[in-house]
C-alpha cells in the first residue's frame, strides 16, 4: 500500500519512535508495515525510508540493496 510519507513539519517526525521486541511482535503487522514501506520507498525514488515517515512510531527502516551512494 502506497503511504503518504510525512514532511520535515509533522510531529510524528520529531517523536522517540518505539524499539520493536520481534519476540512479542505483531509478525503480520510488520511484514505489512515493511512491504508498505518498501513499496512507498520505491515509488518515490528513495533509497532508505523510516517506518516514522509514514506514520508508524516504531524503530523500523529499510534500506535499498545494491545501490551506490555516488548516484545520490
Amino acid at each position: 500500500m502506497l503511504n503518504k510519507v510525512r514532511l520535515i513539519d509533522d510531529p510524528i517526525l520529531r517523536e522517540v519512535c518505539t524499539p520493536v521486541d520481534l519476540s512479542i511482535a505483531d509478525h503480520l503487522f510488520i511484514v505489512g508495515l515493511l512491504d508498505a514501506m518498501d513499496e512507498t520507498m520505491t515509488a518515490f525514488g528513495g533509497i532508505g525510508l523510516a517506518a516514522n515517515q509514514i506514520g508508524s512510531s516504531v524503530q523500523i527502516f529499510i534500506l535499498q540493496k545494491g545501490v551506490s551512494f555516488k548516484e545520490y
